[in-house]
C-alpha cells in the first residue's frame, strides 16, 4: 500500500520537511515491522516540491501519487501535543519508534505531527481492507468517528474534517529548539 506526499526536500523548507519525513518514516517502519496493513507492507512515496506551489500541484498529478489515490488527495494540518508530555502514550510511541528505526531527528514537534497523520491514515487503511483506493480511504476517514491515538483524541465525520480541537501554544528558538 502506498501513501504519497509532497514535501520541500530542497530549498528553504527542507529543515522542517526533513523532520516531517523522519516522523513519517518512524511510523511506516513500525507498521511494516508489525506485519503491514492486512499483511501488505506500507510504502511512503515522497516527492520533492521545493516549496513551490506549482511543483506541489505537479507532484499531486504525478503517476506515483495519483495512482495511489486516483486523483483524490487527502491532506492534513494538525496541532499536536508537546513532546515533553511523556505521559501521553502517543509521545512514548514516537520516542520508541524514533529510537528503534530512525534516530532523534524524528522525536520533535514536526515528527510527532507526521507520526499522528500517518497513524490516522493507516488506521483508515486497515478499516478499508484489501480494496483500498482513494475513494474508500476518504470514506473510511469520514467514518472513523472517535479515535484515540494514544491520548490524542480525534473525532472525524462527514461534516467534521478537522479531527481535533487540541491547541497548544509553543515557541521555538532561532536554532529550532523548542522553548515551550
Amino acid at each position: 500500500m502506498v501513501i504519497g506526499q509532497s514535501l520541500p526536500l530542497t530549498g528553504a523548507g527542507f529543515p522542517v520537511a526533513n523532520r516531517v519525513l523522519a516522523g513519517d518514516r518512524a511510523h511506516v517502519e513500525r507498521v511494516n515491522v508489525s506485519g503491514g496493513i492486512l499483511g501488505r507492507p506500507l510504502e511512503l512515496v515522497t516527492l520533492d516540491d521545493g516549496g513551490d506551489p506549482q511543483r506541489v500541484a505537479a507532484n499531486a498529478r504525478a503517476d506515483s501519487l495519483a495512482a495511489a489515490f486516483h486523483d483524490r488527495l487527502i491532506g492534513y494540518t494538525s496541532v499536536v501535543p508537546n513532546l515533553n508530555v511523556t505521559r501521553l502514550p502517543i509521545v512514548r510511541d514516537l520516542q520508541r519508534d524514533a529510537d528503534a528505526f530512525i534516530g532523534p531527528e524524528a522525536a520533535i514537534f514536526e515528527g510527532l505531527e507526521a507520526y499522528l497523520n500517518l497513524r490516522l491514515c493507516t488506521e483508515a487503511l486497515r478499516r478499508v481492507g484489501s480494496r483500498a483506493d482513494g475513494q474508500r480511504l476518504g470514506e473510511a476517514l469520514e467514518n472513523l468517528g472517535t479515535l484515540d491515538l494514544g491520548g490524542f483524541r480525534l473525532v472525524l465525520g462527514r461534516d467534521r474534517h478537522h479531527g481535533s480541537d487540541y491547541v497548544e501554544i509553543g515557541m521555538r528558538a532561532r536554532d529550532g529548539r523548542q522553548l515551550r
